[in-house]
């Protein structure tokens, strides 16, 4: 067991430094407009570089199993709501935009921000609004949130949030 943990903080040591070239090069292009709407929606923009990375790996033109669209992965029903909500004009093919998807994106991390603690509002931002809150009500805590892509999701964020934030492109 020493020996795999220890083969696994090597093999992380390696891997670290190219994820964080990774990082760097996918978001540049987004940053500007990132720490532009961020500040609008008081949303730190490293989490949300961080979301579009674990969401998209900065790709505007991915669609996910679910149908979840562009660089922050947006289902078209909540670009919708979020639209109708905020008097902007939606069309799908807005989503494949990138500075369209990150408003829509950040304002939902705004949104999400009454959860107080981040890692439930990613969890509300992966699995659902009305599925984080019944877990809540089911007294189930962040351990032992039932779908696995979440609790995956969490920690992938994390990561890339860690990594956004050493990087200083903000400072």
């Amino acid at each position: 067991m020493r020996v795999a943990r220890r083969i696994g903080v090597i093999i992380l040591i390696l891997i670290l430094p190219i994820l964080s070239v990774s990082c760097y090069y996918g978001a540049k292009p987004y940053i500007d407009t990132v720490d532009k709407i961020c500040e609008d929606y008081a949303i730190e923009p490293e989490l949300a570089l961080a979301v579009c990375k674990a969401e998209s790996n900065f790709n505007t033109n991915v669609v996910s199993r679910a149908g979840a669209i562009g660089i922050m992965q947006i289902l078209p029903s909540t670009a919708l709501w979020i639209c109708e909500l905020r008097n902007m004009e939606y069309k799908e093919e807005y989503l494949y935009r990138a500075e369209f998807n990150i408003e829509l994106g950040v304002w939902y991390l705004s949104y999400l921000s009454y959860f107080e603690d981040r890692n439930w509002q990613l969890a509300a931002y992966n699995a659902g609004e009305g599925t984080v809150k019944n877990w809540q009500k089911q007294g189930i805590n962040l351990e032992n949130i039932p779908y696995s892509e979440t609790r995956s999701y969490i920690d992938k964020v994390n990561k890339y949030y860690d990594i956004f934030k050493k990087r200083n492109f903000f400072n």
